[in-house]
Order: structure tokens, then C-alpha cells, then sequence
């Protein structure tokens, strides 16, 4: 969310076609559905780049074939920045749980699955 003098609103579709909005987007969706449902985030989060990068082709001026080839790798882009984005916040929300007391980060006991945290790194 972008903040503008008191108000706060939700990003725009422009936004939301950038690197980092889509990263942003990309990290907060993945995060939800795995603490909702275990979808695994690795694979979710590559699909959601995908849409992403190919959302912001078709909010742009441009639609010929080759910005939808460059959608691509720039899915890639924003896959990366989402895995980073997950991984630092998990490793910083474990640490900062250690630190601050004696209790584990915050877990909720989903049934069937065990414990399980918001923040997940991708890859172990």
C-alpha cells in the first residue's frame, strides 16, 4: 500500500505492473493461499509471476509479440524479488521471534497439517 498524506490506499493496476508491485503482489498472495490451504509457494509463486508480468503487458500501450516474449523473463525478475522478499521475512520473523522471548514465531494448528507459519521460505 502506497501512503498519500493520511490516506492509505490500495495499489493500482499501473502499480501492480511494475517489478516491485508484482513482486509485492506475488509475495502477499503466495504467503495467504500456503497458510490457508499448503498450497506449496514455490510453484504458486511462478505461476503468479507469470500472470503478473503478463497482466502488466496488457494494461501497457504495447501489446505487440515481442513485449509478450520480454513478459517472460520478466516474470523471472519478479519470481526472484518474490522468493527473496519470502525468504527474508521468514528468516527475519524467526529471529525476531527468538529474540524478543522465549516463545516460537506465531503458528496456527491447521488440522490434518500440523503447525504451520505465514511466512515460509520457498526453498530449504
Amino acid at each position: 500500500m502506497l501512503q498519500t498524506g493520511a490516506n492509505i490506499r490500495p495499489l493500482t493496476p499501473t502499480e501492480l505492473g511494475t517489478v516491485g508491485g508484482g513482486a509485492t503482489a506475488v509475495v502477499v498472495i503466495t504467503q495467504g493461499l500456503h497458510y490457508a490451504f499448503g498450497w506449496n509457494p514455490r510453484y504458486l509463486g511462478l505461476l503468479l509471476s507469470l500472470l503478473a508480468a503478463f497482466f502488466a503487458v496488457w494494461v501497457s500501450d504495447d501489446h505487440s509479440a515481442q513485449a509478450w516474449i520480454v513478459a517472460v523473463p520478466n516474470a523471472f525478475i519478479i519470481y526472484a524479488a518474490a522468493a527473496g522478499l519470502s525468504g527474508m521475512a521468514s528468516t527475519a520473523g524467526g529471529r525476531l521471534g527468538r529474540a524478543r522471548a522465549e516463545s516460537p514465531p506465531p503458528t496456527e494448528e491447521v488440522e490434518g497439517l500440523g503447525t504451520r507459519r505465514f511466512w515460509t521460505p520457498w526453498f530449504r
